[in-house]
């Protein structure tokens, strides 16, 4: 028996029955009630806590005694007429499992699994057809579950079905047909794209389907795929990846995986591998070689991080010997699932069950609490620690100070407070202390202001549902739909407009997912494609009759994803094209694409944009000559390449290529020369390093560059020479922090005669971090001739005119440092024939027409250090010669309309195109906009808008064909990409090939 009821006061009251238990759950009608969670454990769930259980000892009871419950709760509540259920079903689409079967008929199925795919479960079989079942599938991909056999195994139009949930959510491949998943090329793609969403879906691939590409790709995808790799393809290479993973983070929460270490074979678990699954897998601790257990240093600290990692929970799979007072703390420090009835008694101290308390979200650990330790101060520091504390907390312990204490440390702890001790203050307080304004929801009515629930619309407009009715205005409710996409249901009947739709949809572009069918118009639907914070899963909330090409355009130029809710019909090459340029660094977009359009050559142009496109390419075009190409023109492409096809070869050229591959070069393909290639080639190569490779060598090979300091703090101490430290802290110019690092390192461990004076003359900049009492005049000296820009580091008393002169005579810059007292013309001149922008700092009095003339001969951008009076055209000619970045200090009269304008903006454009920016608007010509996207894509910025053309586009393209950032925010129509897509062919012809 299901009944379900709702009464005046915005309540409900729901049963359902099962076996010989009938399961009551009553509360507010906008709490999202799911009949399934009804019927879960309530022991083992707290979540559900609040459902009521009743057992009988037969079926036939159940039914006797919930129907004369139910008959009970009918007498006070309200009507269950078609209107009824119209505004409950908008609701909560899942109260369709209480629905009456007449009532359900073919249409209003239709229209909820739309909103809700998981509805299907509540639809009677027969009419479960093709058009819901797919429905119910896009909107939710779990829904496969509940998809008739029939169906899924009908054909093409199956195999679609159930290819579309595998590629959502790896994990449906379960509710694929055994029949489907075996049956040839497309039972196999079926099983990849399950692989390729969730690696854990490994688990329900057939063990025929089963090959070495397939099982690298779904440990690759998730570390727990390992438990279903069969044992003869567990190598060490495969098993290496278990830890290099995109999903590690979950595990032992599903009780039936095995422990992640208890599937690698044992001879291929390093220490290293022990602290990596211990980290998200404390199981994994009773598989932890024999061979590591008498290493007590080892052993102490790897139990020690899968305590902080995964707290009480790893307590279970640690000896008692092991287990100290530093362990426990950390246990109850970490916040989810602390049992106190794991730590040993003799460390359950008075400060360890509060710090418990502290960190339990809902304060349940205080249940486990000793009666001894129950006492009125015990109960007021837990609540001033957790104001959850308060709901377990005796009423003869409670009074006015512990409730705004519970309300200070939590607001919504007020709803714990007993209704007949809340006050206004305290409402306010509790208000104040809850940023989502969630707090309200627990407030008795008569406390509520119209200020307050202003306030709190304000912060959180779905706290609408808990506004007495008497402040529902039109402003009020607007002002809610405009603060969170999921209000438009909890709206009073009067407000569900057109213009309420629009204002939901104006902010948030999933608030088109509340608002009924008959006000999704074209104007709503519109509204909501525009809105910048677009939700690639919108489009399936937008009627079929208002999508035209470039209502589709404009969807997949804001979410690219969104090309999957797009009819095939509407799949045009420049659709397709607009969809792979706007899905630049998301790679799921050509698995949207028809296989008529995705072609070889549109496949290479994809991968070509976003290299994250090769994992969605047709088998046909996977061959080894494919990837080596690849890889050798762009490393990280690693990345993407099956398994089986990868070498030490290919590694060697990826990491050459770019060192930050080194991320993906299986473990036995690592070798010393192939990291110190990758090295060589990205100093962030150095974090992928095995320990077994690292040498002195590899060391210095990764501080070539600006970035040594952030290496240095990587290199283990064993190999920080002096040389090494002197060679890091060359490179580390202007990087104060590491600076001041490699300086403390060296004087701690070097203490060696003339240190500062070797820093020094290594790197000057040492001075800036140096203490006043460690500089002397001479350091000084010796660190301005090495770099005159230090002498602002320079003490005050050593400034003279012969320490001041050697700086600007090494860096004239230097002389913005020099006190304006030492500052003579000498100095001066000496300054400019160092560096002609020291005119920038050259008092006016100094200067003449031959100084200034041969300044700006040797710098133009010097002009702009010259009084506009005195830039004549002569001198803007000589300083545009020099350097075509002038024109931007170029006075406007001369850039202004003319034949002597042109030639100025002609000289600067046809040599940098950036200085575009500096041509006044109007003067914008399309020859002078062709030559700037010609000479700098950077120039397509300044171009107005109706000269972007596809050719302009294809220009700037091919002036840097990697700068791939040119084609965001394109205005063109879906012919204008097809346009666009050919003028890129041209241009990448031989690369295509």
């Amino acid at each position: 028996m299901n009944e379900y009821f709702e009464f005046e006061d915005g309540t409900f009251w729901a049963a359902r029955s099962l076996g010989n238990q009938f399961f009551i759950e009553q509360g507010e009608i906008n709490n999202y009630l799911d009949p399934e969670c009804m019927v879960y454990d309530t022991d083992s769930n707290p979540r559900y806590h609040s459902v009521l259980i009743k057992t009988f000892s037969n079926e036939k009871e159940v039914e006797s005694e919930g129907q004369q419950e139910a008959n009970e709760k009918a007498k006070t509540a309200l009507l269950k007429d078609a209107l009824f259920w119209e505004e409950a079903l908008f609701r909560n689409p899942l109260l369709l499992f209480f629905m009456p079967s007449e009532l359900k008929t073919s249409e209003l199925c239709l229209k909820l699994v739309k909103r809700n795919g998981l509805v299907l479960r509540y639809i009677e079989s027969e009419k479960k057809s093709e058009l819901p079942c797919f429905y119910a599938v896009r909107e939710n991909p779990r829904a496969l579950e509940f998809v008739p056999d029939q169906i899924k195994c009908c054909g093409v139009p199956g195999i679609k079905l159930c290819m579309m949930a595998v590629k959502d959510y790896g994990k449906t491949l379960q509710f694929v047909p055994e029949s489907v998943k075996s049956e040839g090329s497309q039972g196999i793609e079926i099983c990849k794209l399950a692989v390729f969403s969730d690696g854990y879906a490994l688990r329900y691939v057939p063990e025929k389907l089963k090959d070495k590409d397939l099982c690298i790709n779904a440990v690759k995808n998730n570390a727990f795929a390992i438990n279903y790799v069969p044992q003869k393809l567990k190598t060490k290479q495969l098993c290496g990846l278990v830890f290099k993973s995109k999903q590690r983070n979950w595990g032992y929460f599903d009780k039936d995986i095995p422990p992640l270490l208890s599937s690698v074979p044992e001879e291929y678990i390093s220490k290293e591998m022990c602290f990596e699954a211990v980290d998200i897998d404390p199981p994994s601790l009773k598989y932890v070689p024999n061979k590591f257990l008498n290493d007590k240093v080892f052993i102490k600290k790897l139990y020690k991080v899968a305590v902080e990692r995964n707290g009480c929970e790893a307590l279970k799979h640690i000896p008692a010997n092991f287990i100290d007072s530093e362990l426990c703390i950390l246990a109850v420090n970490y916040p989810i699932d602390i049992d106190i009835n794991l730590i040993p008694e003799q460390f359950r101290t008075r400060q360890l069950y509060l710090d418990a308390i502290k960190n339990d979200q809902c304060a349940d650990v205080i249940k486990q609490i000793p009666e001894e330790f129950k006492t009125f101060d015990f109960y007021h520091d837990a609540v001033k620690l957790n104001g959850n504390a308060l709901q377990y907390i005796p009423l003869k312990y409670q009074n006015e100070e512990m409730y705004f204490d519970a309300v200070r440390e939590t607001g919504c702890a007020i709803k714990f407070v007993p209704l007949e001790y809340q006050t206004a203050k305290l409402a306010l307080e509790a208000i104040k202390h809850e940023k989502y304004g969630m707090a309200f929801s627990y407030i008795k009515d008569n406390l509520k202001t119209k200020k307050m629930c202003y306030d709190v619309i304000k912060k959180n407009g779905l706290m609408i549902q808990d506004v007495p009715k008497k402040y529902l205005t039109k402003s009020f409710c607007l002002l809610a739909v405009k603060n969170h996409f999921n209000v438009f249901k909890y709206l009073p009947r009067e407000f569900k407009t057109e213009e309420f739709a629009l204002a939901a949809v104006s902010k948030f572009s999933m608030g088109l997912q509340e608002i009924p069918e008959e006000l999704r118009t074209k104007k709503v639907c519109l509204k909501a494609i525009k809105n910048s914070s677009l939700d690639k899963n919108v489009l399936k909330y937008v009627p079929e009759k208002y999508l035209t090409p470039n209502f589709c355009l404009k969807t997949v130029n804001q979410s690219p994803d969104s090309l999957k809710y797009i009819p095939e019909h509407f799949k045009s090459l420049g659709l397709c094209f607009a969809a792979v340029l706007a899905g630049k660094w998301e790679g799921n977009v050509l698995s949207y694409i028809p296989n008529e359009i995705k072609t070889r050559t549109f496949c290479m142009m994809a991968i070509k944009i976003d290299r994250g496109n090769l994992k969605n390419i047709p088998d046909e075009y996977r061959t080894k000559d494919l990837y080596v190409n690849l890889v050798k023109n762009d490393g990280l492409a690693l990345k993407y390449v099956p398994g089986n096809y990868i070498n030490k070869e290919m590694c060697l050229s990826a990491v050459k290529q770019n060192g930050y591959a080194l991320a993906d070069v299986p473990v036995s393909f690592q070798d010393a020369k192939l990291c110190l290639a990758a090295v060589q080639n990205d100093f962030n190569a150095f974090g992928f390093v095995n320990k077994a490779y690292l040498t002195q060598e590899l060391c210095f090979a990764a501080i070539q560059d600006w970035t040594a300091g952030l290496v240095f703090r990587q290199i283990p101490d064993e190999f920080k020479s002096f040389e090494l430290c002197l060679k890091a802290l060359q490179k580390c110019y202007y990087m104060v922090g590491i600076s001041q690092e490699i300086t403390d390192y060296l004087r701690e461990h070097y203490n060696i005669p003339n240190l500062l004076i070797d820093m020094v003359q290594t790197n000057a900049f040492v001075l800036e971090v140096l203490t006043p009492e460690d500089k002397t005049y001479d350091l000084c000296l010796k660190a301005v001739q090495q770099n005159g820009k230090v002498l602002e580091y320079v003490n005050e008393e050593f400034m003279d005119f012969n320490l001041c002169y050697s700086a600007v005579s090494e860096e004239g810059v230097a002389l913005q440092f020099v006190p304006k007292n030492l500052v003579n013309k000498e100095l001066c001149l000496r300054a400019l024939q160092n560096n002609p922008y020291a005119l920038k700092w050259i008092p006016s009095h100094y200067l003449n027409t031959e100084i200034i003339i041969d300044a700006i001969m040797r710098e133009g951008t010097n002009l702009q250090y010259i009084n506009e009076d005195q830039r004549t055209i002569e001198l803007c000619k000589i300083a545009l010669e020099q350097n075509p970045y002038a024109l931007e200090f170029i006075p406007e009269q001369f850039k202004s309309d003319g034949p002597e304008a042109f030639d100025l903006h002609f000289s600067a454009v046809s040599r940098e195109g950036y200085t575009l920016n500096y041509v006044p608007k109007q003067l914008r010509t399309s020859e002078l906009c062709l030559m700037a996207v010609q000479n700098s894509s950077i120039a397509l910025e300044f171009i107005p808008a109706k000269m972007r053309t596809p050719n302009i586009y294809a220009e700037a393209f091919k002036s840097n064909k990697f700068d791939l950032n040119i084609f965001k925010d394109l205005t063109f129509s879906v012919k204008q990409y097809e346009k666009l897509y050919m003028e890129l062919l041209s241009i990448y012809k031989d690369d295509l090939k």
